[in-house]
């Protein structure tokens, strides 16, 4: 019997205590896209992708990869502006609908994946 009780409070001290994650958010929303060549199919490699909320202490950038595409992860909920830019182009905002107008801001909720959020660059003119 004292050998039970021994065996009992011996696996009560190996097991990990218990996590209180209420602090934390759940910051599991992404949003996925891919940068072109405004006219064209042809990707555009490193090109600097920046999600902008009020939801966010800083932006989040990323740089797009050698098939244009980006992801950027582990966002919190809430209304996101994301922009695009490179040297020698002309920065896009996403949902804007002339060059250098306004950009269309957009909610992402919980755990939700916003795919297609791409852009097409054109290049900047002297």
């Amino acid at each position: 019997m004292i050998a039970a009780a021994l065996a009992l409070a011996a696996s009560a001290l190996v097991q990990a205590p218990a996590r209180d994650t209420s602090a934390i958010p759940a910051a599991t929303s992404a949003i996925r896209g891919r940068v072109t060549l405004a006219g064209t199919d042809q990707p555009l490699p490193r090109v600097t992708v920046r999600a902008s909320s009020s939801a966010l202490k800083t932006p989040r950038t990323v740089k797009t990869g050698s098939d244009g595409s980006y992801q950027i992860a582990e966002l919190p909920p809430g209304r996101y502006i994301v922009s695009a830019s490179k040297a020698n182009f002309v920065n896009a905002t996403y949902g804007q609908l002339r060059p250098l107008g306004p950009g269309v801001p957009f909610e992402l909720a919980a755990k939700q994946v916003a795919s297609r959020v791409d852009f097409a660059l054109a290049r900047a003119g002297v």
